[in-house]
């Protein structure tokens, strides 16, 4: 090869290594804008990353995502969601219009846990049965704590209510009428259980009397009291015994 061979097939490969010098700092130049290297106060290198999206996939399979993290668009909040073997989410922590949310699913993306806590504070955590509903607990607006155990229709079944004024434990029928109630407050002081007939009025109360004891109401299906134990008229005389 002639000395001009040389001289003509350099050029062409400095010509070459020039381009990819370019598309070098072309691509240098559009990562600067997300990935930063900057030094704290001791002199130490850390890296920043701006970005709208990142996914993060398994070390050995990297066909297979294992998380991804994600900025919100609109009203919606950024989120992360965690996957399973399967390639499907398994949870998500997510902000909806500035309320966080935790789900936690079963396999087919069916919910198992629902954790929310809305702008009023008073947190909700529900429970599913593969996406169907299960139990509720939350705050009450009146200080109060409830937890509810319900069917695939949504519906209250069961219901545990306490404030600081009483606790009170409820049980529905499938027309959604109040079968039974244990309360921890009565009207003469002492607990009160009542059962409800089909009409969802009271038909029997049980409850305490005080300086007397144990009382027991019934009543008919209209809601008129037809017997009682202890029998009211005898409450007097009994009183003035015990004087």
């Amino acid at each position: 090869m002639s000395t001009s061979d040389e001289i003509a097939t350099l050029r062409a490969e400095l010509a070459e290594l020039r381009k990819q010098t370019d598309r070098l700092r072309e691509e240098m130049d559009g990562l600067t804008r997300f990935i930063h290297v900057q030094r704290n106060k001791e002199g130490k290198p850390y890296m920043s990353i701006t970005c709208w999206l990142m996914e993060f996939v398994h070390p050995e399979d990297p066909n297979r995502t294992q998380m991804f993290l994600s900025a919100g668009k609109g009203d919606d909040g950024p989120y992360i969601s965690l996957w399973g073997k399967d390639s499907k989410a398994r949870m998500i922590l997510k902000l909806e219009d500035d309320e966080p949310k935790i789900q936690v699913l079963a396999p087919g993306l069916k919910h198992s846990v629902l954790i929310t806590a809305p702008k009023d504070g008073r947190g909700i955590v529900g429970v599913f049965d593969n996406g169907n509903p299960r139990a509720v607990m939350k705050a009450g607006p009146d200080n109060a704590g409830v937890v509810s155990v319900v069917h695939d229709d949504g519906h209250s079944r069961a219901t545990l209510h306490g404030s600081e004024e009483e606790g009170a434990v409820m049980v529905a029928t499938m027309d959604m009428k109040t079968a039974v109630k244990l309360s921890s407050k009565s009207l003469h002081g002492g607990g009160t259980l009542t059962v409800n007939g089909m009409n969802g009025k009271p038909a029997v109360i049980l409850s305490s009397l005080d300086p007397f004891g144990g009382c027991i109401i019934l009543k008919d299906a209209e809601g008129n009291t037809f017997a009682t134990l202890p029998d009211p008229d005898k409450l007097g005389d009994s009183a003035a015994e015990e004087e």
